[in-house]
């Protein structure tokens, strides 16, 4: 009996582990469909470059849900993520944050910048966040479209102002 108990705890804890393991990019659509979004937006922006900021981290017990417009370009749902499309060389790259060693070991994989990341999300290159700082730098001239404001993931809604 106490043989017993003990596996049904096991599986349930390892079940629970791993249900609430963050997805690294989703698996609701392939990612040649994401592909072919990137695709027809590149198509219509010339030489343009479009950035497209992902989701922030929610607060403490919160489940992670990236943004609309991140999410049906990318499939990517790791925050703090940024996606830049390139109408000029008819690429795209993703900046994520670096691999955390720390994290992974109390959320399990995370997203991180390398060729395996862009095998997994279909997008040409995945580098660093933090030399997303220098491509800004080189886009001075042209032009830039993005999203005109963040969307909100508490109870509030963006039109609504703090009382």
């Amino acid at each position: 009996m106490k043989r017993l108990l003990f596996t049904a705890l096991l599986v349930a804890t390892t079940a629970a582990t791993t249900s609430a393991q963050p997805r690294l990019f989703t698996d609701a659509l392939p990612r040649e469909e994401f592909a072919a979004r990137r695709a027809r937006v590149l198509q219509r922006i010339g030489d343009g470059v479009v950035v497209v900021q992902g989701a922030t981290e929610t607060a403490a017990y919160e489940p992670f849900r990236q943004s609309n417009q991140f999410f049906y370009l990318t499939g990517v749902e790791v925050p703090r993520a940024i996606l830049v499309m390139d109408g000029l060389t008819k690429s795209s790259t993703l900046y994520v944050m670096p691999r955390n060693e720390r994290l992974e070991r109390s959320e399990g994989p995370v997203l991180t910048p390398g060729p395996e990341a862009a095998e997994l999300t279909g997008i040409g290159r995945v580098q660093p966040r933090a030399e997303f700082v220098d491509l800004a730098r080189t886009l001075s001239g042209r032009t830039i479209y993005t999203t005109v404001r963040g969307e909100t993931r508490s109870a509030g809604t963006p039109d609504r102002e703090a009382s």
